[in-house]
């Protein structure tokens, strides 16, 4: 979870000032807890889920958690945002906002993979 949040900060660090001109926020940040807190719950949910669907597909390692990472971004998160490329008509910041869950998705594959590791059982089969 925390390292899903580190590379969401490190992504909008990198996009956040083309990020605020597509949706009109203002650049100036200024720290605010209770938004940091929703970030962090999201974060976390969405490394829950990703953990749950590699726990129900069998599969370990960090090769499996990556696929499984960038599969749930590119059929459950990019139609979610779809609505900026079609509505808004704003293809940069479909790209900035589902890229930056892409990368989030892909590191905490990463790490979830790994952790569980290959041959940690999975469906209760050895992996060759």
């Amino acid at each position: 979870m925390v390292a899903n949040w580190a590379v969401s900060v490190a992504w909008y660090s990198a996009f956040g000032l083309k990020w605020a001109e597509l949706t009109g926020t203002p650049p100036e940040w200024e720290f605010e807890a209770d938004k940091v807190i929703i970030g962090l719950v999201f974060n976390f949910l969405m490394a829950l889920g990703l953990a749950l669907v590699l726990r129900a597909s069998g599969e370990s390692g960090a090769a499996a958690g990556m696929k499984w990472g960038l599969l749930l971004a590119l059929l459950m998160v990019l139609p979610a945002h779809s609505g900026k490329w079609t509505w808004q008509d704003k293809p940069l910041l479909l790209a900035i906002d589902t890229g930056g869950h892409l990368v989030s998705l892909l590191a905490s594959g990463l790490i979830l993979g790994a952790w569980r590791g290959p041959g940690s059982g999975g469906r209760g089969g050895e992996e060759p």
